[in-house]
């Protein structure tokens, strides 16, 4: 099992997506996000996606990812 320092100085990449849409989560979620992660995390908002963009908007959810993946290589 890893210890906690060792998973610390993982840096593996990250991309959130936070939609603009988000109705159920309270924006102060968002800035704690902003705040708390690591510089090697990406933080999106998209205008078209809310809550659940992966059950809403399957397709545009995938090609991000896709794309996202892309980037890293």
């Amino acid at each position: 099992m890893f210890t906690p320092d060792e998973l610390a100085v993982l840096q593996p990449p990250t991309l959130i997506l936070w939609g603009r849409s988000e109705r159920l989560l309270p924006s102060a979620s968002l800035e704690f996000f902003r705040r708390a992660v690591p510089a090697h995390v990406r933080i999106e908002e998209p205008d078209e996606f809310g809550h659940c963009p992966y059950l809403d908007r399957p397709r545009a959810v995938a090609d991000r990812i896709a794309a996202f993946v892309d980037e890293l290589r």
